[in-house]
């Protein structure tokens, strides 16, 4: 897949940027100072407004590109907070996304698909609580579960690190070094780690 903006201007403050990069495997948006790579992924995932410009996935405009491919099934955004509404309950969180899909899915069902990936990050806890009593950490690590749930092929990552201790950052590098193996990356982040052996192509912004 290649990736184009097109002299882009967002509402979230990119200013005429031009960027061309591929996503086949795990590609870094290494951004030092954290001004332009979360702006970037949100505007592939629409949660920003493109004033002008334009943005080219191989080679269509993006809005068509997003009815003929299964957009929102295929790609996964992973928020740099995890985010929570506060009303629900945990498991009502993670859930949601899914239970919207597909809502005839049992709580069987769904403790089923979520059992692997809150292994992978270590959470095992009780999720019938609300997010107000739980560490930023395990949200942010629960937001990732309630995105691979979905079942996406590519990943759309904001600051994998944020909020994270130097313990949990290993957890996340581990984590994420599991889904390289299966999932398609696209990461935003200033973190060193994620460049050299473990991404395919680092983008410096």
């Amino acid at each position: 897949m290649k990736i184009e903006l097109i002299d882009l201007y967002t509402d979230d403050g990119l200013e005429g940027l031009n960027l061309s990069f591929g996503l086949h495997g795990v590609s870094l948006l290494l951004d030092p100072q954290e001004l332009m790579s979360g702006s970037i992924l949100r505007a592939l995932a629409g949660l920003n407004k493109t004033l002008a410009g334009k943005i080219l996935i191989d080679g269509m405009p993006i809005d068509e590109y997003r009815i003929g491919s299964d957009w929102h099934h295929n790609f996964g955004y992973i928020f740099a907070e995890g985010i929570m509404l506060a009303n629900l309950s945990l498991s009502e969180n993670i859930f949601l996304p899914l239970r919207w899909r597909t809502p005839s899915i049992s709580q069987a069902e769904c403790d089923k698909l979520a059992a692997p990936w809150l292994q992978l990050f270590g959470v095992d806890m009780d999720l019938n609580i609300r997010p107000a009593d739980v560490k930023p950490s395990i949200l942010k690590f629960l937001s990732y579960t309630r995105s691979l749930i979905l079942k996406p092929k590519y990943l759309l990552i904001d600051s994998p690190y944020y909020q994270l201790n130097k313990m949990e950052r290993k957890i996340m590098f581990d984590a994420l070094s599991q889904l390289r193996k299966t999932h398609k990356m696209l990461i935003a982040s200033s973190d060193d780690d994620f460049a050299g052996g473990f991404s395919d192509e680092l983008v410096e912004l």
